[in-house]
């Protein structure tokens, strides 16, 4: 689903401040929701649980505080604000480094320059921007000059491949993306017995190993699909590594006996047991893996839908429960409706046009009325509609991936598509909320992102051209 396209990747960067001037979201479909009355306090969840010193043997935190209590002091050196802006506002969507308390135990046990370079570049994007280069210049050297490779430097430069991406920097971010895999394999993170191996007797530590791998793996998924460059490596490398467990036991060091998948091809995806919000995540990556792999056999990745959202449990029939959010659901369900998406709107009867990025398997006659939609038409505008909703959660839009940019993005051009359709009105109501929510979402990741600003702008010369030709 390639929605930055070739001819377009040198297209001027236009400044945040100056963003909203240039793509007004009123100009075409009114006022849009305003993001950033959100209680920016809301937390996703937390990432200074206490951890039980038994599950860190020789580590405690009293012997890096000097203290009782397991909190960072406040008064932090500069350079530590941005490892606490990267735990706040970045770690919740990428959970797969040591919660804080274990890193900065660790830290001082072991050399992490790498991986704490890379957690204060993307800790600088949150907080202090002016500065965010010259930590992305330093996570860059000491990524390059690692004495060791080991897992700590798959860590480190996962995290400044995921900001890369995110800094429209793909280029880059591919190149790292190769370099992290061949890392990985050479010292055998993909295999099971490497996180007891090096996990030095701690659990959390060995369940980041293994997070670190699926990491690797969902990241790998994200990155070809939304770039639409079918390298997906990952997808075909054998694995025996554990499934993760849920956030709240890696965050409190309750770490249980790891799910080996029967199935390796579909990781589990016919096994009855329940797994982790992180294995159903991890299992979409796998569907759009087959999707790639097999983009004419619709049954079949059909089929995989279908049995993941049979066997979800009724627990994780909803991201947004009580009033927290489990963020690696909201991701596993974000993908699960794009790979939709992306099933059926080549069989669609929506004007492929707009979404030039996929192109249509069959010529199908336009429908003259939604009557007249046939199945894959009525399954993309569903899982349109379905990310839309997505943005509406009570929970501040920065907190999740970027990588959900790009699938507003998608849902986007199939809103469009649709209202291009002479039979729909032009002030469809529906369409307008749709869109109004899209918008406002791209504006507001683009604060942080410059690839939901690119993104943002394509919407907007997509809309104008509909909106030209409905004018008509």
């Amino acid at each position: 689903m390639t929605l930055v396209p070739a001819d377009d990747l040198s297209v001027t960067s236009v400044g945040v401040m100056e963003f909203p001037s240039a793509f007004d979201p009123t100009i075409f479909f009114g006022s849009v929701t305003n993001h950033s009355s959100i209680d920016s306090s809301f937390q996703i969840a937390p990432c200074s649980q206490t951890i039980a010193s038994t599950t860190l043997l020789g580590f405690s935190p009293q012997n890096l505080f000097g203290g009782t209590g397991n909190t960072v002091p406040r008064a932090l050196p500069l350079r530590e604000r941005y490892i606490d802006s990267f735990y706040l506002n970045f770690y919740a969507a990428h959970p797969f480094i040591p919660p804080k308390e274990v890193l900065l135990i660790l830290a001082e046990q072991i050399s992490l320059e790498p991986l704490l370079a890379a957690i204060r570049w993307i800790g600088s994007l949150y907080i202090d921007q002016d500065s965010s280069h010259s930590f992305l210049t330093d996570a860059s050297h000491q990524i390059d000059g690692a004495p060791l490779r080991n897992g700590f430097l798959v860590q480190a430069m996962l995290l400044v491949i995921i900001g890369l991406d995110g800094n429209r920097q793909e280029k880059r971010a591919r190149q790292l993306m190769a370099d992290a895999r061949d890392i990985s394999i050479q010292i055998k993170l993909n295999t099971d017995p490497f996180a007891v191996t090096n996990g030095q007797g701690i659990p959390i530590l060995e369940e980041s190993w293994r997070r670190t791998w699926w990491e690797l793996y969902v990241v790998d998924a994200l990155m070809s699909g939304v770039h639409q460059t079918n390298t997906f490596v990952l997808y075909d490398l054998p694995t025996d590594v554990g499934l993760p467990c849920e956030e709240s036991q890696y965050l409190t060091g309750q770490i249980p006996a790891s799910i080996h998948p029967r199935d390796t091809e579909t990781l589990g995806l016919f096994d009855t047991r329940p797994l982790s919000s992180y294995a159903y995540r991890i299992q979409c990556a796998c569907i759009l893996g087959a999707l790639q792999t097999m983009p004419s056999d619709v049954d079949h990745v059909a089929r995989l839908l279908a049995n993941w959202m049979l066997r979800l449990p009724p627990s994780k029939y909803d991201a947004y429960c009580n009033g927290d959010l489990d963020e690696m659901m909201f991701q596993a369900i974000m993908m699960w409706q794009a790979i939709s998406i992306l099933l059926h709107q080549p069989h669609s009867q929506l004007d492929p046009s707009l979404t030039y990025y996929i192109k249509p398997s069959v010529s199908n006659t336009p429908a003259l009325s939604s009557d007249a939609f046939n199945s894959h038409t009525k399954h993309t505008i569903r899982a349109a509609r379905e990310l839309s909703k997505l943005i509406s959660y009570r929970v501040p839009l920065l907190k999740h991936t970027h990588f959900f940019t790009y699938m507003v993005t998608l849902s986007s051009t199939i809103h469009l598509s649709r209202w291009s359709l002479a039979f729909v009105a032009q002030d469809d109501e529906d369409l307008r909320q749709n869109m109004g929510q899209n918008i406002g979402a791209l504006v507001k990741y683009a604060e942080i992102w410059p690839m939901a600003q690119h993104l943002g702008l394509q919407v907007k010369r997509m809309a104008k051209e509909v909106y030209r030709v409905k004018k008509l």
